[in-house]
């Protein structure tokens, strides 16, 4: 392990005989209604077949007693993103919802991409075990506007925009939060959406044994510095958006937090990303 007054970095705790592992519910005990199972990924939920909503019950204190967490703050022009929303919201085929629930569908799906390239953010940390557990799948939490609940998008990677879009309209409209299905599967990451009140950045905490979260701000227009092709710079002004990443410093490092925020916002800033999502 690392000498004292240092923090162990992942090569140390693997050094030191740490397990890792890769942890995939998918197969054989995949719930009905899931991806695994066979049939479509946001079937799950309660009675009524609506999807179910999962009550937030971070204990704040004693997660950052468990963690070292840091948060990294990068921003990224929004303009792309919300045009997409926008143009999404008035298709045909069932994607069309508010802008707003598509912006969050969106960058779910971006998150998602994204941490297949960066797993280690995509993981969990038992300190007891001494075992770092790698997930196969993004079960991605997100906040929902008003209360204090999170809905759950289980396989987002899988997803297809209609079906992230119509999960995240459904579960703000759910007017109770029962106990969360013991079917659903376990989240593996949460996005949040700090910016629905107006907040531009802030440090939020993480959800235990999850490695990482990610604080949306708000959407405002400021001027920024662009340069045209050929070079020449000036002043525009744009809808940006700063994303702050909480992390555990523990298994991630400041350059791993910048490398997925830089692809990150590669994506959302990418045409191509819009262009090839289902």
């Amino acid at each position: 392990m690392a000498s004292s007054g240092t923090r162990p970095r992942r090569t140390d705790i693997l050094r030191a005989g740490t397990r890792a592992t890769v942890t995939n519910r998918t197969d054989a005990s995949a719930p009905t209604g899931l991806p695994g199972a066979g049939t479509s990924p946001l079937t799950q939920g309660g009675e009524d077949g609506h999807p179910t909503p999962v009550p937030t019950r971070t204990d704040h204190r004693a997660s950052l007693a468990t963690s070292a967490q840091l948060t990294q703050v990068h921003e990224v022009d929004a303009g792309r993103l919300s045009e997409w929303a926008l143009k999404l919201s008035g298709a045909p085929g069932g994607v069309g919802k508010a802008p707003d629930t598509l912006v969050q569908a969106l960058v779910i799906l971006a998150v998602a991409a994204t941490l297949q390239e960066h797993p280690t953010l995509n993981a969990q940390y038992d300190q007891g075990r001494r075992e770092i557990s790698y997930h196969a799948q993004e079960h991605i939490t997100f906040a929902t506007h008003g209360d204090h609940r999170t809905g759950l998008l289980p396989f987002a990677g899988t997803l297809t925009v209609a079906q992230a879009a119509s999960h995240i309209a459904a579960i703000r409209t759910q007017p109770d939060c029962p106990e969360p299905s013991t079917a659903l599967p376990e989240p593996t990451f949460t996005v949040v959406n700090i910016g629905a009140v107006g907040a531009l950045f802030e440090s939020p905490i993480i959800v235990q044994p999850q490695i990482a979260i990610l604080a949306l701000g708000a959407v405002t227009k400021r001027l920024v510095v662009r340069a045209d092709p050929s070079g020449l710079e000036t002043t525009v002004v744009r809808p940006m958006m700063y994303l702050s990443l909480t992390y555990d410093h523990r298994l991630v490092d400041g350059a791993d937090a910048g490398r997925f925020l830089q692809a990150l916002i590669g994506r959302l800033t990418s045409t191509a990303f819009y262009t090839s999502l289902p």
